[in-house]
This record gives C-alpha cells, sequence and structure tokens, in this order.
C-alpha cells in the first residue's frame, strides 16, 4: 500500500474485495546507459505489493446462517452502518461477517488510513433523526452479535484462561454438559415382527429395591413416601426396540395408549420415528427450525 495516498482512497471491490498495488516510480532524469542498481533484500515489515480486503480465515466468530441473513437485511433495507478494521494486509480484524455479506451484496468500498491515533467517525448524513433506518440500524447493530458465537477452539488455540479473562471472556475454558439443541435426527427404528413379553419391555429390579426401602423406613409421613415412589419410578428402564415390536402388533387402542405415555415416537413423514404423538406440532415446529 503506498505510504502517502491521502487522507481517503477510494476503490470499488471484485468478488473477494478490494486490490490497489503500488506503482513503482520511474526516475525521468535516470541516463538509459547508467546500469540498473541492485535490488536489496524485501524488508520484512514492509507492507505486501498487493492489498486485498478479505476475510480473515482465523476469525474469533462464528457467524450461523441466521447471523448472515440478519446482516444480509439490514445492509440491503438500511445500508451500511459502522466500518469494519483490516490489517496492513487486508485482513479482516473486525467486521468479519459484514465483509462477508457485503461482498455478496456488491457493496462498494472506501479505505480510510489510519494508525489508530484517531477515531474514525462514519457519518450517514442520508440519515435524518426520525428516519425509520435510524432505529433499525441501531437494533441491527446489536442483534447481529447477539446472534454470532465465539470460535472456543481458535480462543484456546491463541488464548490462555487468565488472558481472556482479562478482556471479559470467559467460561471458554470450562468444561461443558452436551448442549440441548431443536435438531431433531432420530433413530429409525422399523420394527421386525420379534414376538415379545410384557416383561421384556421394561426392568423395574432398581424401582422394586428403592420402593421397599421407602415401606420399610419408619416415621415417614404418607406424604412423603408418596412423592418418593413417585420419584423412584424414574428408574424403570425401557426397552424402546422391544416396545417399538410391541406396539406395531397391538390393538389400536393400545397403541393410543402408549402415544399418549410416549412410549413410541411417531415421526412426521414416515409413520415410525422420533418425535412424541402428543408434542408433534411443537416438534414439528422445532424441525422446521433445525434446517
Amino acid at each position: 500500500m503506498p505510504k502517502k495516498i491521502g487522507k481517503f482512497a477510494e476503490s470499488y471491490a471484485d468478488e473477494a474485495g478490494i486490490t490497489a498495488k503500488k506503482a513503482k516510480q520511474k526516475n525521468p532524469k535516470e541516463s538509459p546507459s547508467r546500469a540498473p542498481a541492485p535490488e536489496s533484500a524485501p524488508d520484512a515489515g514492509a507492507v505486501e505489493d498487493v492489498f486485498k480486503v478479505r476475510v480473515d480465515p482465523r476469525n474469533y466468530r462464528i457467524h450461523p446462517e441466521k447471523n448472515k441473513k440478519l446482516i444480509r437485511k439490514s445492509l440491503s433495507e438500511n445500508g451500511a452502518g459502522r466500518s469494519i478494521v483490516v490489517d496492513k494486509t487486508g485482513a479482516s480484524i473486525g467486521g468479519s461477517g459484514v465483509l462477508e455479506q457485503a461482498n455478496q451484496l456488491g457493496l462498494k468500498q472506501r479505505i480510510v488510513e489510519t494508525d489508530g491515533s484517531e477515531l474514525v467517525v462514519v457519518v450517514r448524513k442520508d440519515i435524518a433523526p426520525d428516519d425509520p433506518r435510524r432505529k433499525q440500524l441501531a437494533l441491527a447493530d446489536n442483534a447481529t452479535t447477539d446472534q454470532s458465537e465465539w470460535d472456543e477452539d481458535l480462543l484456546k488455540a491463541d488464548w490462555s484462561a487468565e488472558e481472556l479473562d482479562g478482556w471479559g471472556v470467559d467460561g471458554i475454558f470450562d468444561s461443558k454438559p452436551e448442549a440441548y439443541t431443536q435438531k431433531i435426527d432420530g433413530l429409525t427404528y422399523e420394527p421386525t415382527g420379534e414376538k415379545v413379553s410384557i416383561s421384556e419391555l421394561f426392568d423395574s429390579t432398581k424401582y422394586r429395591e428403592l420402593t421397599a426401602e421407602i415401606e420399610a423406613t419408619p416415621n415417614i409421613a404418607k406424604e412423603v413416601k408418596e412423592m418418593l415412589i413417585v420419584a423412584a419410578s424414574r428408574h424403570i428402564v425401557f426397552d424402546y426396540r422391544k416396545m417399538a415390536e410391541y406396539y406395531a402388533q397391538a390393538s389400536p387402542e393400545i397403541q393410543r395408549l402408549m402415544e399418549k405415555s410416549a412410549l413410541v415416537i411417531i415421526d412426521f413423514e414416515n409413520a415410525i420415528q422420533n418425535g412424541f404423538v402428543a408434542l408433534s406440532a411443537a416438534l414439528k415446529e422445532a424441525k422446521e427450525l433445525s434446517k
């Protein structure tokens, strides 16, 4: 990048970004008979000959599809808001999500050179205080950030827990339980016609041990005893593969009762799949959201 190109330099983006090449100056007074000076070794700290605005592949933020859609919606309806920042080679430091969507929309770009000693203020001269786009931009500026998330693997590779804590980023190194998700990836089971007995459908060994201990314990109030026995039922283990076999051969009335107890799971398209019948509407909505 030329060291002095004025306060502002404007160019237009190609598909990946902006390309600006340094022009090598020729001395008009140089004698044509003079031998050229030998080339010196490149300066390791010099700016690259090719400057290209591009998304840094090691961006610390992950932008899910919903986040990308919100950014694209704001750019399309309200225009660009705050600026992005890149390093001297053009790789994005902040605003990678905006840069990606702006490139897809074909927005032209204006380069503002700074050494960080000044705050670059973006003035939207087309937006008045009562312009509806003003509040839309204010909302989008925060909403789009909330819809992105940390790339924890990259943060762990580049930072320690203490360093991140100094920037108010915590929980990255904490062990996390398996997260709940709206995505429905059920295990489909197709009944084979195997004959199964009622005793094969569940194992109540632990439940019976607990209830016997509860009954044998003196001085327990009736309400407490009932609560403990109900809680003990959580230890009944069902064999859902065999439950599906039994369900497939049961009468319609028994099937209805099994469905209401969520002992089997019915699919929206293929008849036998994961999804409680009583919650079919809510699960179907969740399934659509997970696509």
